[in-house]
């Protein structure tokens, strides 16, 4: 399936179906990638916000359509994590399933969250070495000059 471009990843750019959110329990998508970077602002109707900068991936769990970005909003209690971590160590990959089901809050549904592999900080260029089979290269030695 075809990859499409979008400029943020969240519930509603990957097409979760509030109807159904309501409804009854199900699963909605799948994300993974890596953050290296959050930005945070307010919005006046939604209140404080933190976005995360990376590479990302998502899945629709009933179209089976994929979204790429290099932003994306977690339900909140993966958000705060993934955010915090990055803080405290840089680029953090992850992989979550999100789901939703009902409760009896004003907006009708809860996120759940599934955790995949564990976020934890990783740094890029030794994941990239060792995918390649590459070694880090010593760093010449020098000659004592006569």
């Amino acid at each position: 399936m075809t990859k499409q471009l979008v400029k943020k990843l969240s519930a509603s750019s990957i097409g979760v179906d509030v109807k159904a959110a309501k409804a009854e329990p199900q699963e909605a998508y799948t994300i993974i990638g890596y953050a290296d970077g959050i930005e945070t602002g307010s919005h006046a109707t939604n209140g404080e916000w933190t976005k995360l900068k990376g590479n990302f991936e998502a899945t629709n769990s009933k179209t089976g359509e994929v979204f790429v970005s290099t932003a994306a909003f977690l339900p909140s209690v993966v958000n705060g994590l993934v955010a915090a971590a990055i803080k405290e160590g840089g680029t953090v990959k992850f992989a979550y399933r999100i789901g939703t089901k009902p409760n009896g809050t004003a907006i009708g549904y809860e996120y759940t969250v599934s955790e995949l592999i564990e976020a934890e900080p990783i740094d890029v260029i030794e994941e990239i070495r060792a995918s390649a089979g590459l070694t880090a290269l010593e760093a010449p030695k020098r000659t004592a000059k006569k």
